[in-house]
């Protein structure tokens, strides 16, 4: 039943629920005209409230269908993967080959998944075993994939091709390609021949990219979000092709990344001396040669999406947004599914969506997870966004409920989404529920400070301020988390251990983050109160 509910309420504003509110109010303001005006017979009243239903349903109708549920988005993907753990890289090699030559979407609602977004579940479909990836593609669902196995046969290479359909379960294969391992390029046209006609090609002449075991494995690490490992195979490559610019340009895509993750990583004072902090200078010279890089693919008539976001990042790490927005606007437009577009757009003042169709940051993130459910750091800004505003009860606690489940059902073992469930279960007074969710991650991920941290406010709530007490104190010992200093001072404040709280109070306020640092604040309270409490008089 709540199922059906979910179906039919689609992305509406109220659902099934308002669409049939409106009809009843409709129906009995109609019956009730036609019981008192003799003029507005029975007749009347079924042609007024037959018109004025079909308009109702079919404005209804068409809000439901410009914005379905997730589950009626239409995904095509591949599935390619080596039997040999060694030829580890020549699936990734066909995978990315081939996904770069299919169309990224056919319509509004029928796009291109990504292989290597299972990624973001953990799941490695590059190599057996596949049952994590399948389980992934059948609860998206997936309409169907491309599948190549990779393995050796009587001294040769093969790869085997067959269409996979995720609704059905059936398997139609397609026709097998011997190739070479120096030289698995040669592969892939006849690779695309034999699926043209079952998935829709970009027509973009078969293009290729360079078949390095390296620049592979480079860029596969890049994917799986490990930077310096794809930098050292980035090097290697160079020092086997020097002139060849696909891998420097992978190279400063990953020096990009790299910027960002220092950036993050360094503290704002190291960052406004009078020498330029090292991420800075990364970033400028990764920026200078994509933007080249760029000139010269417009002037070649090349659509690179991929390229157009990197060089947008370079702005964001830069907080240069304005020039961010220009290749932004070119990435979103050449693949509007772009899932990694799409995250860096939310990173800019929403005042820059005007010429997008998306208007909110929320309606944003909300789009990035219905196109990959998987994305949770997406999840967690959503999350956490309507956490600080959700009521108990309604819709938007219904919305945050369905996101994180359906986060869980792809990966059971995401300690991320079970630290969203337990916060919002927090957060709507189930206290128990919340525990629950907060040891099942730290089974997963032990020795988190987080995950300390939200189990000592869990207990804080509970009124359990021993078991609180010694969660916060673990925190901090993991990673001195600032914000359990001022859980301390208040569980010392309530004990009359003025002294002892005053310093936790002191030590975080001293760590203030911004003028509207709420904790910050509430630790101020806290000062002036304990210093009230110990007669102390207040400095002026």
């Amino acid at each position: 039943m709540k199922e059906a509910y979910h179906f039919l309420s689609g992305n509406v504003p109220g659902g099934i629920g308002l669409y049939a509110l409106v009809v009843a109010a409709v129906f009995l303001t109609l019956f009730a005209i036609s019981r008192r005006n003799t003029l507005f017979t029975p007749r009347h009243f079924k042609i007024w409230f037959a018109a004025a239903w079909g308009i109702i349903t079919a404005g209804y109708l068409f809000l439901w269908a410009t914005d379905p549920p997730p589950h009626l988005l239409s995904r095509y993907s591949t599935l390619f993967y080596a039997s040999d753990e060694a030829d580890r890289w020549l699936a990734c090699y066909f995978r990315d080959e081939v996904s770069a030559n299919l169309e990224p979407f056919r319509s509004a609602n029928d796009y291109l998944y990504l292989q290597r977004w299972n990624y973001l579940a953990g799941a490695d479909c590059a190599q057996p075993p596949l049952d994590r990836c399948e389980d992934i593609f059948r609860k998206l669902p997936l309409e169907k994939a491309a599948v190549g196995e990779i393995r050796r046969q009587n001294g040769q290479y093969l790869l085997s091709l067959s269409r996979r359909d995720f609704r059905s379960g059936q398997a139609m294969p397609l026709g097998e390609v011997a190739f070479s391992p120096d030289a698995p390029g040669e592969a892939l046209p006849r690779a695309l021949s034999l699926l043209r006609g079952d998935f829709p090609l970009a027509g973009r002449g078969d293009r290729a990219g360079l078949p390095d075991k390296n620049l592979v494995l480079a860029k596969d690490a890049f994917y799986r979000g490990d930077y310096e490992t794809g930098l050292e195979r980035c090097r290697r490559a160079l020092q086997d092709h020097p002139e060849n610019e696909e891998i420097r340009q992978w190279y400063y895509y990953l020096r990009v990344r790299q910027a960002r993750q220092l950036k993050l990583n360094t503290p704002p004072e190291a960052s406004s001396g009078a020498e330029p902090p090292p991420w800075k200078a990364m970033a400028l010279e990764a920026r200078a040669y994509l933007v080249q890089r760029f000139k010269e693919n417009y002037e070649a008539g090349i659509d690179d999406p991929m390229l157009s976001n990197m060089v947008a990042e370079s702005f964001i790490i830069d907080e240069l947004y304005g020039d961010a927005e220009e290749f932004l606007k070119i990435a979103f437009f050449e693949n509007p599914f772009d899932i990694e577009v799409l995250e860096n757009w939310t990173l800019l003042h929403n005042s820059r969506y005007k010429e997008m169709p998306f208007k909110s940051e929320e309606a944003l993130l909300e789009r990035i997870l219905d196109i990959c459910p998987l994305n949770t750091s997406a999840l967690t800004r959503y999350v956490e966004r309507l956490l600080a505003h959700v009521p108990v009860k309604g819709v938007p606690a219904a919305k945050i409920r369905e996101r994180i489940d359906r986060a869980l059902a792809f990966n059971p073992a995401s300690a991320e989404a079970l630290i969203l469930s337990g916060s919002y279960y927090t957060t709507t007074f189930q206290f128990q529920e919340a525990l629950e969710a907060f040891f099942k991650a730290d089974s997963l991920q032990p020795g988190r400070a987080i995950i300390q941290y939200n189990l000592g406010v869990t207990y804080f709530k509970l009124k359990d301020l021993d078991n609180a007490e010694r969660y916060f104190g673990r925190a901090i010992e993991i990673s001195d988390y600032p914000d359990a200093h001022l859980y301390l001072g208040v569980i010392y404040q309530e004990r009359g251990e003025y002294e002892k709280a005053l310093e936790r109070f002191r030590y975080r306020v001293a760590r203030k983050q911004g003028d509207d640092d709420y904790y910050a604040v509430q630790a101020m309270k806290g000062i002036r109160e304990c210093l009230e409490a110990l007669k102390i008089p207040l400095p002026q």
